[in-house]
């Protein structure tokens, strides 16, 4: 799927923001990458487990893997990454839930991980662990990289989400997963899992 020479959209979430850059790839077999430096504070540390957005003609594609090694050349990195699998965006199927939940969306910029639209209110009506849609009063663009946090009817701590526009509806956007910040993958099932119970 992915060849020596394509551009993939790397995102770390191990810091309180996302980071996210595009990185070449060097090698398919193993994965290596060259991830370009211009003296941020982001330094990829092995074992970290960071996500990859690969674009062509039949869509956006993702795929996760841990770093394995990490070798520095000047400003820029060269990093091997584990084999992961790629999957299409809106293509992963999983039960969804009808709801009402108040959030917050915010755009990232892709070249260099800058918020474009900050904090944009917004309301879940659609709900699963791969998911969700929104209704929202602002324009967002298909295919644009996303963080959505919203409120756990279960705790006082938000659920955060990073994500991919995949469609415009009638009513909002449709959004897919592809990382959660910290325990909001356990308490998302959770709660998806009350939901089903109670269906």
């Amino acid at each position: 799927m992915i060849k020596t020479g394509d551009m993939l959209l790397m995102v770390s979430t191990r810091g309180s923001e996302p980071f996210v850059r595009m990185v070449r790839v060097e090698r398919t077999e193993p994965l290596i990458l060259l991830i370009p430096g211009n003296g941020e504070d982001y330094e990829p540390v092995v074992g970290e487990t960071v996500n990859f957005i690969h674009r062509d003609a039949e869509g956006d594609a993702h795929a996760s893997g841990k770093i394995r090694s990490v070798t520095k050349y000047g400003l820029s990195f060269v990093v091997d990454v584990e084999s992961a699998s790629w999957l299409h965006f809106d293509k992963r199927r999983a039960e969804r839930f009808p709801v009402e939940i108040g959030g917050e969306v915010t755009q990232v910029d892709e070249e260099g991980g800058e918020i474009q639209i900050a904090n944009v209110g917004s309301t879940l009506t659609d709900l699963s662990s791969l998911g969700c849609h929104i209704q929202c009063d602002h324009k967002l663009e298909v295919g644009s990289l996303v963080a959505v946090s919203a409120s756990d009817p279960d705790s006082d701590e938000p659920w955060r989400f990073l994500g991919i526009v995949t469609r415009k509806t009638a009513s909002g956007y449709g959004i897919e997963f592809f990382d959660y910040f910290e325990s909001t993958r356990y308490r998302l099932e959770s709660y998806l899992g009350s939901l089903k119970k109670a269906a």
